[in-house]
């Protein structure tokens, strides 16, 4: 293990420190000769607003947030958040903390100044104005990124919490389109999906294209076999090394269509009895899942087993939902929901919903599952 040593030109003379300070001096030297693994389990445990400010601390732990198998294992231990994109008119993204928010103390809250909530962490601008474009993918941390502002319309594969972007080639069409960013990890990359539309064509011919992000070019793998239901924001749900769809097949049976990014290809998976009701899919707690309505009830069914038929399981149903919306869940604890642009949590246990009031909270936002992540741009690129 290299051990980082402090410089003397950084030393300060024990005449110049007061006695009660040169202890202090002295623990920082010891804090920066930790092991990685050390500073592994103290960073998870650090909110991603003041981890980013440790690579300010010293050199060493900024070599290590830009160590691409240090920032992966951080990544792998990271917890989901929720990150917010206002579509009202700041057009800025948040990061905002379940946990913190679900067991907020309301009489601390009322005694903070309004101008400030912990709940809530606000990531910086981008020039390329990427914040304002439309979020159509996300994995492990990075999203993909639709923007038509200026023209010609442009696809960006950005970091929100690094601030790096990478403007993808725009391929030749002058259609709509759905798109999905996807990982595989058995090569290690990354790969954008897109379905073409062409309003032309024998047939009606839908390409489906594939870049491997970092490659430059975009290759044609064949023709969709099915008809994408949803409207135009259906993009891919990506789950281990798949991104999703739900979809009506040429003998107009639904299904779901789960394309494999590593192998480029698309397979079946058995639906949910119940599939003909909706037209998203979803990932809650880490399982693939659709949420079906009735009568002002969410009940949420998840696929315990992936790919296996029979396998689909009622997780929980949440009562007086009419104009509600799940936005997340964990393992433990309460549900996230969404109340007339309000936030609140629903109880399982005694079925109550709990009002969370967040000071700076977008008017109107669109909600991404996002994993926090400091892996560098240029340590995913593959050609």
């Amino acid at each position: 293990m290299k051990k980082t040593k402090v410089s003397h030109s950084h030393r300060t003379s024990n005449t110049d420190i007061p006695p009660n300070q040169e202890d202090e001096v002295e623990e920082e030297h010891h804090i920066l000769r930790l092991p990685n693994r050390i500073v592994l389990e103290f960073f998870c445990k650090i909110p991603t607003k003041w981890l980013a400010q440790c690579k300010c601390v010293c050199k060493s732990w900024r070599r290590l947030l830009s160590d691409p198998h240090f920032t992966k294992s951080l990544l792998s231990r990271t917890p989901s958040y929720l990150l917010l994109r206002d579509t009202c008119y700041l057009k800025s993204l948040v990061i905002f903390d379940f946990e913190k928010a679900s067991d907020r103390n309301m009489f601390e809250f009322w005694d903070r100044p309004k101008t400030e909530d912990d709940c809530l962490t606000k990531l910086s601008g981008d020039r390329n104005a990427l914040i304002s474009g439309q979020v159509i993918g996300s994995c492990n941390g990075f999203l993909c990124i639709y923007n038509d502002w200026p023209n010609p319309w442009r696809l960006y594969i950005y970091n929100p919490i690094t601030g790096e972007s990478l403007t993808l080639p725009t391929p030749e069409m002058k259609c709509s389109f759905l798109c999905g960013l996807g990982y595989s990890p058995i090569s290690d990359v990354y790969k954008v999906v897109m379905f073409k539309y062409p309003s032309e064509g024998p047939n009606n011919k839908r390409e489906v294209k594939v870049m491997t992000v970092g490659s430059g070019v975009w290759r044609t793998i064949g023709d969709l076999r099915f008809n994408v239901l949803g409207d135009a924001d259906t993009n891919g749900v990506y789950l281990n090394g798949f991104l999703h769809w739900i979809g009506e097949s040429c003998t107009d049976s639904v299904s779901i269509f789960a394309f494999d990014v590593e192998n480029e290809c698309f397979q079946e998976l058995p639906p949910h009895p119940s599939a003909l009701k909706i037209k998203n899919i979803e990932i809650f707690n880490g399982w693939l899942s659709i949420f079906l309505r009735r009568r002002g009830v969410i009940s949420v069914w998840v696929m315990k087993d992936y790919g296996v038929e029979g396998s689909w399981t009622k997780e929980l149903e949440i009562e007086k939902a009419s104009d509600s919306r799940i936005l997340m869940s964990t393992n433990k604890g309460p549900v996230l929901m969404l109340r007339d642009w309000e936030i609140h949590t629903y109880d399982l246990g005694t079925k109550r919903y709990k009002w969370v009031p967040v000071n700076g909270l977008p008017l109107v936002f669109q909600e991404i599952a996002h994993t926090p992540s400091f892996v560098l741009l240029k340590d995913i690129i593959k050609g």
